[in-house]
C-alpha cells in the first residue's frame, strides 16, 4: 500500500510540474528548436505604447527602454529573448 501511495504522490508532483506555465513554455521552445522551427538567434521584444509619464517611469524601472513617438506617446520595449 505504501508503494502505491508513493507512486500516486510522485505522479501528482509530475502533474504539478507539467502544469507550471514557465516549464511548459520552455518545453515547447525546446521541442520547436529540435524540430527546426525555432531559432535562438531570433530576438523577441515586449513592446507597449504609453501616453502617461508615470507608465514611462514604471516600465523603465522594469527594464524597458523608451522611445518618444510624439504627441505625448512613448514606445516602451525590452528584450525578452535573444
Amino acid at each position: 500500500m505504501k508503494g502505491i501511495i508513493g507512486k500516486i504522490k510522485s505522479l501528482e508532483e509530475r502533474i504539478d510540474h507539467l502544469t507550471n506555465k514557465d516549464f511548459l513554455g520552455e518545453l515547447v521552445r525546446e521541442v520547436l528548436k529540435d524540430k527546426g522551427f525555432f531559432d535562438d538567434d531570433v530576438e523577441e521584444y515586449e513592446s507597449v505604447i504609453v501616453s502617461v509619464k508615470k507608465d514611462v517611469i514604471r516600465l523603465s524601472d522594469l527594464g524597458f527602454s523608451c522611445q518618444p513617438l510624439g504627441d505625448g506617446m512613448w514606445l516602451m520595449r525590452r528584450k525578452v529573448r535573444g
